[in-house]
């Protein structure tokens, strides 16, 4: 190519781009967001605004790693806060999040317990604590976390445990150091009548997800 037509090729691949790349954002992904937009398992849980995920909110009173549990008993996770934006739409009173100490030593790392890779955090003004715990939204309205034992005496323990339904990769995700650490045998298999005899313990009413949902 002689510079006048390399530079008319590039300027044409250019445009190209362009016109693509408007046709991907005007056209297509609407289109596949519409197409997951009413895919929640059930009308009890809500389509994120943000990402392709639907959102669930499971009342009672809980340890964390119950609340794993019951999560994962839905073929979900537990909620993972990936943007400011994202714990706005999150922020519950009394919720459990999924953002956990990796082990129960004290000066253990955080990290999501589905594995999420996100690094923002909101935390309240002195948390965490530096002990083993377990992050979760206060009584009060208020988009800041508060950390907990991840087996809190029921007394003080939140009250509703946030999920999270991956439309796109469907299943519970729980990460092996959490499982090994505070959960029985590493899985939540062995708590397979959980939704029948833990469930049925705490009394609780599923304002978001109703207890028969899959």
């Amino acid at each position: 190519f002689s510079p006048t037509q390399r530079r008319l090729y590039l300027y044409h691949v250019f445009v190209y781009e362009m016109i693509l790349g408007a046709f991907l954002l005007t056209v297509i992904l609407p289109l596949v967001h519409s197409d997951f937009s009413n895919g929640c398992p059930s009308e009890k849980w809500v389509q994120s605004n943000i990402t392709l995920l639907c959102l669930g909110q499971i009342q009672g009173t809980m340890t964390h790693p119950e609340c794993v549990c019951a999560c994962a008993q839905l073929q979900a996770s537990v909620a993972c806060v990936r943007s400011s934006e994202a714990n706005q739409e999150l922020t519950t009173p009394g919720a459990y999040i999924g953002y956990v100490q990796r082990t129960n030593e004290s000066n253990a790392p955080w990290h999501w317990v589905s594995g999420c890779e996100s690094s923002y955090v909101n935390w309240h003004p002195g948390e965490p604590t530096g002990q083993p715990f377990v992050a979760y939204y206060p009584f009060e309205t208020s988009p800041t976390w508060y950390d907990v034992g991840p087996d809190v005496d029921l007394l003080w323990a939140p009250s509703s445990c946030l999920c999270e339904y991956d439309l796109l990769q469907p299943g519970a995700k729980i990460s092996t150091s959490y499982a090994q650490t505070y959960i029985p045998s590493g899985s939540c298999q062995s708590w397979k009548d959980f939704s029948d005899t833990v469930l049925a313990n705490w009394q609780p009413t599923f304002t978001t997800i109703p207890a028969s949902a899959t």
